[in-house]
């Protein structure tokens, strides 16, 4: 690093060495990572994984989160070992410093809490923590200078009070070792656990990874001393937290804590597509039947290899610069529509999964916002050195959104979809009436309870998902066993076939989604003082610009763009906040109130691209004629990020009118 900026150090001394190093560091961390570099470094990891774009996102990001004070944990799993879970997490993790990075084949329960640590003093009133190594020296020194002053005094009088000092440093010194403490500091790893966890393991990393407390955490446990052979209690403390990431296939949602395992850790879903089988099959093939150089030129380059792990590399260490002088727990960002996500997630109030949807939501967008800082507007410190907090844009929660489709799910995604598109349709088509068993038409034996029988419910999966009929052992262990532990559907003996159950929903409504669209990843406000129209942000705003700086003569935070230029909180939301419609819609369409000026004058541009919209305005009809089909025009409509054309239903104007005068 020191060579690239012309710093020769073969000759230099410590002081020199560390005032050069530190120079090429700031002029490292002034190179700007952009969001196109972000983009190529993902597309990259694409080529060897094209079918697990969402799955390759969500880990990118979950790494790049270790280096925050909000890591987010993972867990990836799938339906059928064989599917590509820790194919995906090694891609990944390939582009990170691999001094960061922990890829382990097994770990006991307690083998993170005994990890190699700095050995510490606590102040017993402050709570403050310093070497132990400077005070233990410092001590053992003045025995020494004690023990020879004793020596060479003659005075027996002096000699005695020498010795009581003596002792006295002697038993501080033996107090001291007691008081010793190891320090652990866990931040800024990365931790791949590549085969299936031991439940004990998850008990043991609970606490640690939930990050209850702003302080160090404490762990302790009874130890025999290797000088005196005595037993005594040893105190180990944890500083941080590692963001871990677990592979598993079997189902686990008979463990005693999995619902404290499934908050903690988001579930990723590698695709197990035909399409992916085939592609998977396809680049097997050309990993070890091409030359590195076909390779190269077919699949990925080695040098798009190494430019995106450079960039990776200088991503990685501008996250710990910018966390530095954030606490625990601490954002480090500045979002301005948190209202408005909130009201979006929806959902029924009383379910507690809810929070959880809503951190995972708000991790994944700082780190998302992180990653991109050096392309966003910034929020500065101006009685700080250095301290600033990137500003989250739509775009950023965009992104964010495209991951919960997955990540809010509070199952294994695959589970969750066959239960809302399988089992409940299933069990409405019975219409309210149990299972009849008939001989040539006539019923003989008929069904208790109503409830669905494996023979439906196969055949319902094989409709729905265009795939062979499954297997009993197969729908037992990959869907109804997961939903039965998790008190999602009841069980009960057929009375028609005693050998086998009927299944039933506890309650017949869907598994919690935050989008009830797959193809429409945008939140709906239904309370439209939330929507984040111009006035609600300027607002929102405002109230950052009117903190004071200590010294009173200024405000204390100063609104910057991504270049460093100071802008006004009208010329920030004009650049950064103009287009709210990516990411949010409301029940009628976007009211005049709810939008941008700048987005007013680009709605006819945008009518196209966007999926189930109602404008209110004219202008947003669509083209000039559109086919009307009872009533409604159908409009062509680009889904963002497809080649492929969809349709959407809008209402035109006459139609609104008619409705309002019936």
């Amino acid at each position: 690093m020191t060579e690239k900026y012309g710093i020769d150090l073969d000759d230099a001394d410590n002081e020199v060495y560390e005032a050069a190093k530190e120079y090429a560091e700031q002029q490292e961390l002034s190179e700007p990572v952009t969001s196109e570099d972000i983009k190529f470094v993902i597309e990259v990891m694409k080529k060897e994984a094209p079918c697990d774009e969402t799955s390759i996102k969500q880990l990118f990001y979950g790494m790049n989160s270790a280096f925050t004070r909000l890591p987010i944990h993972h867990n990836v799993n799938s339906k059928k070992s064989g599917a590509g879970k820790s194919y995906d997490l090694v891609l990944v993790a390939e582009y990170f410093p691999h001094k960061y990075v922990l890829p382990l084949t097994g770990m006991s329960n307690k083998a993170m809490l005994h990890e190699e640590g700095i050995d510490v003093i606590e102040d017993e009133l402050t709570g403050e923590i310093e070497p132990a190594g400077q005070i233990i020296q410092s001590l053992k020194i003045r025995i020494n200078e004690l023990t020879a002053a004793a020596e060479k005094e003659q005075d027996e009088a002096r000699k005695g009070e020498i010795f009581e000092q003596l002792n006295n440093t002697n038993i501080e010194l033996d107090d001291t070792n007691k008081r010793i403490q190891k320090l652990i500091i866990l931040d800024n790893k990365i931790i791949l656990l590549m085969d299936t966890a031991q439940d004990s393991l998850y008990n043991a990393l609970m606490s640690l990874i939930s990050q209850d407390i702003q302080r160090d955490q404490k762990y302790k446990f009874v130890e025999q001393s290797g000088r005196s052979g005595k037993f005594g209690t040893t105190t180990n403390r944890f500083r941080g937290v590692p963001a871990i990431f677990t592979t598993q296939v079997i189902d686990d949602t008979r463990q005693a804590r999995y619902d404290e395992k499934n908050r903690r850790f988001v579930h990723v879903n590698p695709d197990t597509s035909i399409k992916k089988i085939d592609s998977a099959m396809d680049l097997i093939g050309q990993k070890y039947g091409l030359l590195p150089e076909e390779y190269d030129e077919d699949v990925v380059s080695s040098g798009d290899r190494e430019r995106a792990r450079k960039i990776v590399d200088r991503l990685v260490k501008k996250l710990i610069n910018h966390s530095k002088p954030f606490k625990p727990k601490e954002s480090g960002t500045k979002i301005a529509f948190t209202k408005s996500i909130k009201n979006g997630i929806g959902g029924d109030p009383n379910d507690v999964w809810r929070m959880t949807v809503m951190d995972r939501l708000m991790r994944y967008l700082i780190i998302i916002t992180k990653i991109n800082m050096d392309s966003r507007p910034r929020s500065i410190d101006t009685e700080t050195e250095g301290k600033f907090f990137p500003i989250t844009t739509f775009e950023d929660l965009r992104e964010t959104l495209q991951l919960m489709g997955v990540a809010s799910s509070t199952l294994r995604p695959y589970v969750v979809e066959w239960y809302n598109q399988v089992f409940l349709p299933a069990f409405r088509d019975l219409g309210g009436e149990p299972n009849e068993f008939k001989v040539n038409g006539i019923p003989i034996e008929k069904e208790n309870y109503v409830g669905v029988n494996y023979n439906q419910l196969a055949e319902k999966t094989s409709d729905v998902m265009h795939i062979a009929k499954p297997s009993s052992d197969e729908l037992h262990k990959n869907y109804l066993y997961p939903l039965l532990n998790l008190g999602f559907i009841n069980k009960t003996q057929s009375v028609v076939d005693r050998r086998a159950n009927i299944y039933s929903p506890v309650e017949e409504t869907n598994i919690f989604t935050m989008f009830q669209n797959s193809q429409d990843f945008r939140l709906r406000i239904t309370d439209p003082s939330l929507f984040p129209s111009r006035q609600v942000l300027e607002e929102h705003f405002r109230r950052i610009v009117k903190y004071r700086h200590k010294e009173g003569d200024r405000s204390r935070y100063k609104l910057v763009d991504e270049n460093g230029v100071e802008i006004s909180v009208e010329e920030l939301i004009d650049k950064y906040f103009n287009n709210p419609e990516i990411c949010f819609f409301t029940e009628g369409g976007f009211c005049g109130d709810n939008l941008t000026d700048s987005y007013k004058n680009r709605q006819e541009e945008n009518a196209g691209r966007y999926h189930y919209w109602e404008p209110l305005y004219s202008q947003l009809v669509g083209p000039k004629n559109p086919q009307l089909v009872d009533n409604w025009r159908l409009v062509p409509q680009t889904r963002l990020g497809l080649k492929h054309v969809q349709a959407a239903i809008v209402r035109t104007n006459e139609d609104l009118t008619s409705e309002n005068d019936s």
